[in-house]
């Protein structure tokens, strides 16, 4: 083959090694937008999951004030496990109720509401509210929330 002078264009080698480092330089920045990507919702879902939570807390103090139902009533058979929440696809909720405890004449029940969300089988979040409730009065109530968020 008879080569040409003024011929132009890139050899075979150099568009291979352009091609080799582009594909190293670039392999960070699609990490980072595909994990952008799949954490843009993490506060959305944490702040639904708290508004559940907080949600299921308010049910239960109001029925413990309610002269229907009271403190007595107020046990984890009366707030079933939800492994769907109308409304709220992804998400699932449960109710933890500590039986009657008493400390220096204080009859009290701690309270506990967690949920989470999961997608593709996967836990993404997961919120809990405890509050303490008390016998007589919601003197003693002690609200805590933790949040944790995992994607794997």
């Amino acid at each position: 083959m008879k080569r040409l002078d003024n011929e132009a264009g890139f050899s075979l080698m150099e568009l291979i090694l352009v091609i080799m480092i582009l594909s190293v330089a670039l392999l960070p920045l699609i990490t980072q937008a595909v994990q952008t990507t799949i954490h843009s919702g993490d506060g959305q879902v944490a702040s639904t999951a708290a508004f559940l939570a907080r949600e299921r807390m308010e049910v239960i103090e109001v029925d413990e004030d309610h002269p229907a139902i009271g403190f007595a009533d107020v046990t984890e058979a009366r707030y079933p496990d939800e492994s769907s929440i109308p409304d709220f696809p992804g998400y699932a909720r449960t109710v933890r109720i500590s039986p009657d405890s008493t400390y220096g004449g204080l009859t009290y029940k701690v309270v506990t509401v967690a949920v989470g969300f999961c997608a593709a089988a996967l836990l993404v979040v997961a919120v809990v509210v405890g509050v303490i409730l008390t016998r007589g009065g919601s003197t003693a109530k002690a609200p805590t929330a933790s949040s944790t968020t995992s994607a794997g």
